[in-house]
Formats: C-alpha cells, sequence, structure tokens
C-alpha cells in the first residue's frame, strides 16, 4: 500500500505513553501534576500559588490538637484566616467599622484580637515566661499559633498541656468577642482565664483513657479540689458569682466556716443586671461585710475567679469603672485581719450552690443562720474529701 506525504511525521509525532503511563518528553500535558494528568486538585494547588506541602504540614500540626474538635476546626479556621473578624468583615463588604469593639484600636484582625487587644493583654503575662513575652507578643502570627501547638514549652511558665490551655483561651477570647458584636448580651468581661481553664479540664477529660471502667488521669490535676479547715480562731469564707448569660441577671452567694468546719453563716443576694465579675466582687463584699457585722476578726475569703482575685491582691486594671470594688477595699483594710485566696471552682462548690439559691428567693440580701438542705450535699462532700493540696 501507497504511503501518503506525512505518515512518517504523524507517526514520530503522534501521542504515546510509556508503560508507566506517563507522556512522553514531547507530549502536550498539564505542568501542575508529575504525571502531566490534568485534575483540579492540581489546578486548587497552581492557584495556590505553588505546592500545598506546607498547607498538608501545617494541617498535621493542627490535626494533633488534644482539645475538643470543635476548637481543633476552629484552629484551622485560624490560622487559614476564615474568621471573621472586623478587619476582614470590612474586607467582604460586612460592615465599615473595622475598629474593636473592647478597646477602641483602629483595627481588629487576628494578631490584635488574640494577643493584643485589653482581654488578651491581661492573660498572657500571667501564662508566659519573661524573658519570652515580647517574642511571644509579636511574632509573626500563623508562626505564633503552630509554635504553641507543636512545642508546649517553648513560651508558658509551664508547659504541661499547654496546647489544650491555649487553644481553650483563644477559643473563649473569640466567643466572648461575638457575644459583645451580635447579641444583645454585653457578654462576660472577666472570668476568661477562669472559663478557659474549666473548658480545658473538659476537654482533658474527654481525652482520658479508659480502664477497667474508670478514668484514669494521665497527669496530675493538682490544686484545692476540696474545702480545707483555716488555721485555728480563723473563719474561712468561700464566696461566688453567677451569671445568666441569656438574661444577663446575676446573683452572690457564700459560705463562713469555722476551723473545725462547723457553719457559722450562709448568705445570698440576687443582684439583677450586671457582669460575671461584678458579681464575683458583689460575693466578696457581701461576704466580709457579714463576718465584720458578726464579730469576727480574722477571715480568710476564697474565690474562683482569677480576675476577681488578682483586682484585690495586684490591682488588676479591669477594676476601673466597678461600683462596687470601693467598697469591698474599704472594708479590706478595716482593722482586722483578711486574706484573699483563690481557689479552683471544684473546691467551691457550697458556694455556688449559694449564690444559685438567690434565683429562687425574693429580690435583695438573706442571710442563713443554718445551712440550706439545698447546700447539705455540697458540704457533706467537703467534709467526706481527703485533705487536698494547696495552692
Amino acid at each position: 500500500m501507497e504511503r501518503r506525504k506525512g505518515d512518517d511525521f504523524n507517526e514520530q509525532t503522534q501521542h504515546k505513553r510509556t508503560r508507566g503511563n506517563f507522556l512522553l518528553s514531547d507530549s502536550i500535558g498539564w505542568g501542575g501534576e508529575p504525571r502531566r494528568n490534568f485534575s483540579v486538585k492540581s489546578a486548587y494547588r497552581v492557584c495556590l500559588g505553588g505546592g500545598d506541602e506546607h498547607l498538608n504540614a501545617d494541617w498535621n500540626v493542627i490535626s494533633k490538637f488534644r482539645g475538643l474538635p470543635r476548637i481543633r476546626v476552629f484552629l484551622w479556621l485560624l490560622y487559614r484566616g476564615s474568621l471573621l473578624t472586623n478587619s476582614e468583615r470590612v474586607r467582604r463588604h460586612l460592615t465599615g467599622d473595622p475598629s474593636c469593639s473592647v478597646c477602641g484600636a483602629t483595627l481588629e484582625d487576628v494578631s490584635h484580637l488574640f494577643r493584643h487587644c485589653l482581654e488578651a493583654r491581661v492573660i498572657w503575662p500571667r501564662l508566659i515566661r519573661d524573658d519570652k513575652l515580647h517574642e511571644f507578643l509579636y511574632m509573626d502570627f500563623k508562626n505564633w499559633l503552630l509554635l504553641n501547638l507543636r512545642d508546649p514549652n517553648y513560651f508558658p511558665i509551664t508547659g504541661m498541656d499547654w496546647d489544650v490551655l491555649f487553644g481553650s483561651i483563644l477559643w473563649i477570647l473569640w466567643c466572648n468577642r461575638n457575644v459583645r458584636i451580635f447579641s444583645v448580651d454585653t457578654g462576660d468581661p472577666g472570668g476568661v482565664l477562669q472559663r478557659s481553664q474549666r473548658l480545658f479540664e473538659e476537654s482533658m477529660r474527654a481525652c482520658l483513657p479508659v480502664r477497667r471502667g474508670r478514668l484514669q488521669a494521665p497527669w496530675p490535676m493538682g490544686g484545692n479540689i476540696s474545702w480545707s479547715a483555716p488555721p485555728r480562731h480563723w473563719i474561712k469564707i468561700n464566696t461566688d458569682g453567677a451569671r445568666n448569660n441569656i438574661s444577663g441577671l446575676a446573683s452572690c452567694g457564700g459560705v463562713g466556716r469555722d476551723d473545725e468546719g462547723n457553719w457559722k453563716f450562709g448568705f445570698s443576694r440576687f443582684l439583677g443586671l450586671c457582669s460575671a465579675l461584678e458579681a464575683e466582687l458583689w460575693g466578696m463584699f457581701e461576704g466580709l461585710t457579714t463576718a465584720w457585722s458578726l464579730g469576727f476578726t480574722r477571715v480568710i475569703v476564697e474565690v474562683d475567679c482569677r480576675d476577681a482575685y488578682d483586682m484585690i491582691t495586684h490591682g488588676n486594671p479591669r477594676q476601673l469603672g466597678s461600683s462596687v470594688l470601693p467598697g469591698l477595699l474599704e472594708l479590706y483594710h478595716r482593722r482586722w485581719e483578711v486574706q484573699f485566696r483563690f481557689v479552683r471552682w471544684d473546691g467551691n462548690v457550697p458556694a455556688d450552690v449559694m449564690a444559685r439559691l438567690a434565683w429562687q428567693g425574693s429580690l435583695g440580701y438573706h442571710r442563713y443562720l443554718e445551712p440550706p438542705s439545698a447546700v447539705r450535699d455540697a458540704l457533706l462532700r467537703d467534709v467526706s474529701c481527703p485533705a487536698p493540696v494547696g495552692m
């Protein structure tokens, strides 16, 4: 059969595949894939400006986060810059104001919200080593996020389970910010570290290995887990505040016991509209007022809100704007011996019960010379628990 002109050329240039299904080097193919076959995945990778190896590596760090799954997803969105901060909302034409609603800074981006805003700046110095604090606050944000998750011993004073606590703090800061902007409720201006600690403990309990039907804690919990008696001739008052984040209504309450654990008094007060931090301060105020009126001269006050404790003992800047703080400080400096101590929330259960008891009664202050039935189980638990470890 006679060969037509150009057949030899066509044979030399036709597309051929090797045994491994690779196109020959002189063939037309897609440059975004080693096999030169087009795929949506490879096109997406090219649109990102290169390979996605770095994204896979960074995701491997975040995917190993040991806390709650919702916080893991949140951390990935934070890393990708997908959170709707005010600066991002302006970029998407959802608002015209990029400023911070807390401190009034001109730009609320992720770095400002989680590191430089007033609410964040109060927290980090308590947890980060002094020689690392400047680097912690000003390094590149993405590197900062990954480093805290990858190396728990680099920044914090104590690195035990730092990645879980770190993620919990970021989550609480974000939730507070959203409530402040989008809800009629003014949110909880205090207790961020306290709420983060509770979320941390919830996360760690969820991750505990189960052995023979019982949860085994792989880390030392530490801290006060039950009530401990005060020194001889002293009285200890445990106080607490409670607030409904939906209605904004708050209450406070407390329990006074002597060095033998005997009930000396209890109190509760319905406060109306106020913040959780203000409710904690009211609890301390009412506890000291009751002790003074009953003639006690040596008093220990235990509170489970770190912000309230710091406000009294270290002059926390959050004291500005508190209506009850001047009266509380005046009580503190009277001619008697008063000590303040911070305890974990699970060592302050009777006071929490008394604070919530105010919701069942009428407005105002109520004193109890005998323990109400609602608090008796919590009192028995305190007596039956072994001696706690001091803070």
